[in-house]
């Protein structure tokens, strides 16, 4: 017997997120299985959809590329977590399976949670989507962090290291956000192939360099992740991994900030 949530579940909202074709293809399906379907052809349309409304499902066609899918996937799970929400948007990429199942990816650190077929059945579908929010219960979107409670950035001390000297100041911070175009994807990918050995290293020469910026939440996470990589823990090193990101970006705009504020002085 299927929950009072489930229940509530069988008619859902779907963000399809594809080429022309496709949403042709697959949007035809979703509606005769009695589900809303916003199509979308444009990922970046899609971010600014998911910062607007909220889905039960998101579906992402082939055409767009692994990159894409990560960064997207990241950008609705920061969002999720900004916002406490109490549910967790299931995230499936179509492919050319000539079957019509479902293949879950639960429980791994792919961005994703399934794949499935163009030629998708309406109710094992939605079969799939009440499954994954079942999965993930609640209670996870919502659990408390202890490393909330310490600074994004301590400035003064910054300065104090660089001698007061703006030039340095802005070096060391312009160097730090050109790194970190490289290492975050970089995490990700060593992450996806569990290749724990580069996480590590990675996740130490972040924490070294977060160490310096003076930023003590996002280096107590990256050591986290790194004692994590060194123990082999798939599991946790997505949950740290997926905290280190977000704390780094709320450090970037921070950096920004007062990068722009010396600059000007």
């Amino acid at each position: 017997m299927r929950s009072e949530k489930s229940a509530k579940m069988t008619s859902l909202r779907v963000l399809l997120v594809a080429d022309i074709h496709e949403c042709q293809e697959v949007s035809s399906s979703l509606v005769a299985a009695d589900h809303t379907v916003l199509p979308l052809n444009d990922v970046d349309e899609a971010s600014e959809a998911i910062s607007l409304q909220q889905f039960d499902a998101i579906l992402l066609g082939d055409s767009i590329s692994e990159e894409s899918v990560s960064e997207f996937a990241s950008k609705l799970r920061r969002l999720e977590r900004a916002q406490q929400s109490a549910t967790r948007t299931a995230i499936f990429c179509l492919g050319n399976e000539p079957s019509a199942e479902i293949k879950s990816v639960a429980g791994t650190c792919s961005p994703v949670d399934g794949y499935l077929s163009k030629r998708l059945d309406g109710t094992a579908f939605t079969d799939a989507v009440i499954q994954l929010a079942q999965t993930f219960p609640e209670a996870a979107m919502t659990s408390s962090d202890s490393n909330r409670d310490l600074p994004v950035f301590e400035l003064a001390g910054f300065q104090e290291q660089v001698g007061y000297d703006p030039d340095l100041f802005s070096e060391i911070i312009d160097l730090f956000l050109l790194e970190g175009e490289e290492q975050i994807p970089a995490m990700r990918s060593a992450l996806a192939k569990r290749d724990f050995d580069e996480l590590g290293r990675v996740a130490h020469t972040i924490k070294g360099s977060l160490g310096s910026l003076h930023a003590p939440r996002a280096r107590t996470r990256a050591e986290q992740l790194e004692s994590a990589a060194r123990s082999r823990n798939n599991e946790r090193c997505c949950h740290f991994l997926s905290l280190l990101e977000d704390d780094i970006q709320e450090l970037e705009q921070q950096l920004r900030i007062v990068r722009s504020t010396v600059s000007q002085q």
